[in-house]
């Protein structure tokens, strides 16, 4: 590439200077003319045809510059590039061997930053928003971290069959199994579900601490009430230990 460019500027710089050398500078003539170069051979050069002679050789002459100034910036800045390259085939083997779609995300934002790719708005997984506990069978178990955040987990993560759960008269987070469809969970999974509800609840070192739950569709949110503040229509009570799974 760079040796087609220096030819280029080479021919470019042979026209002006032929150009330049002719008997009437300041003539024009037409679009093209044929000339004998230094080496007695013959070649045609196109001209614009509103310049004369001398006009159209100093238009040459920037394009045999230009030409040179850009093989030079290509030959500075080819070592950066390859640098980049280098990077992204290591990283593009680093996203590939990533096995979930979290470890995914925070790779790929490392990766953006180090190679200067502009950011594109990602929204945060749930994984990213709430505390998540894989229960096994394939439910999933999402945990409000503050007040703001329950009220995002509760009124527009949860899903109207989803089972929503709460230290029962405690205060504390709430807490969502994601359901998998209408098969009711296994007994374990519920105990397990209401023992994290438990464990992150002011009830946390009692022995035993009652869970409430119910399906998030019985739950709202009264007007005017406080952040992480919502009431149930309909609830049933398990005893549990507060801890989290194994």
């Amino acid at each position: 590439m760079s040796a087609k460019a220096l030819e280029r500027a080479d021919r470019y710089s042979n026209w002006a200077g032929l150009l330049a050398s002719q008997p009437n500078p300041k003539a024009k003539s037409g679009d093209a003319i044929k000339l004998i170069d230094w080496d007695g051979n013959g070649v045609v050069v196109n001209l614009d045809p509103k310049m004369n002679l001398m006009d159209n050789s100093r238009k040459y002459y920037k394009k045999a510059r230009k030409s040179r100034e850009d093989v030079k910036i290509r030959a500075a800045r080819l070592p950066e590039f390859k640098l980049k390259l280098e990077k992204s085939e290591k990283y593009i083997k680093l996203l590939s061997g990533t096995e979930d779609l979290k470890s995914f995300r925070k790779l790929s934002i490392e990766v953006k930053k180090e190679l200067g790719i502009k950011m594109e708005y990602m929204p945060p997984e749930p994984e990213d928003k709430f505390r998540t506990f894989d229960l096994g069978e394939g439910y999933m178990l999402y945990v409000g971290k503050n007040a703001a955040n329950n009220d995002e987990l509760t009124m527009r993560f949860a899903k109207p069959n989803d089972i929503w759960l709460h230290a029962r008269g405690s205060g504390g987070s709430h807490v969502v199994l994601r359901m998998k469809g209408k098969e009711k969970p296994p007994k374990y999974i519920m105990k397990m579900a209401a023992s994290v509800a438990a464990y992150f609840s002011k009830a946390r070192n009692a022995k035993y601490t009652p869970v409430a739950y119910t399906f998030k569709k019985y739950v709202r949110k009264p007007k005017g009430a406080n952040p992480g503040s919502v009431v149930m229509a309909r609830e049933d009570v398990i005893m549990v230990e507060p801890k989290l799974p194994e």
